[in-house]
């Protein structure tokens, strides 16, 4: 069966949320450590949460994004562009930074996992979050911004990183 897909706005703006978190995952040490004994296994789908809404355990959460905040409207505005259109890499996404919407509980209510190197977001469930090239540059200077550590040809830093640890053990 073939996932949805939809546009950004479209994803946000049907979501019942009260708040957003963002978190960085599957980077730094939390991450690195399980370089140790070759025992690590890339995958680049792993996401922030698991089927059952448990958090990745590597992930960190950075900053909460409050509606009515300047942040909130500068993070609708961004998704609220039109779409023109995009580059389609020909890579696996590897997730590292998302968004966790939650209710005023602390429920989680769904999240949306981005890959900025291959220009990839998806909900829990594996449906496309569709948006265009221009949203990709504006989130990521809007999380860098927040305190994400992101950085360019991050994947590939990872694979020769890892390569590195292997060699050692």
């Amino acid at each position: 069966m073939r996932n949805k897909s939809i546009s950004i706005k479209k994803y946000i703006d049907a979501l019942h949320y009260d708040f957003i978190e963002t978190y960085s995952f599957n980077r730094g040490p939390k991450f690195e450590s399980q370089f140790i004994g070759n025992s690590l296994y890339v995958t680049g789908l792993s996401q922030v949460l698991s089927i059952d809404k448990q958090l990745n355990n590597t992930a960190d959460k950075i900053f909460k994004i409050r509606k009515g905040t300047d942040e909130y409207d500068t993070l609708k505005t961004i998704i609220s562009r039109q779409f023109v259109g995009k580059m389609d890499w020909m890579c696996t996404p590897f997730y590292r930074d998302a968004l966790v919407f939650r209710s005023k509980d602390n429920e989680i209510v769904e999240s949306l996992n981005v890959c900025f190197e291959c220009g990839d977001m998806r909900d829990v469930a594996g449906n496309y979050i569709e948006a265009d090239e221009e949203v990709y540059n504006e989130l990521k200077s809007l999380l860098k911004s927040f305190g994400h550590n992101i950085q360019n040809d991050e994947y590939l830093q990872l694979m020769k990183r890892i390569k590195e640890f292997r060699k050692q053990y």
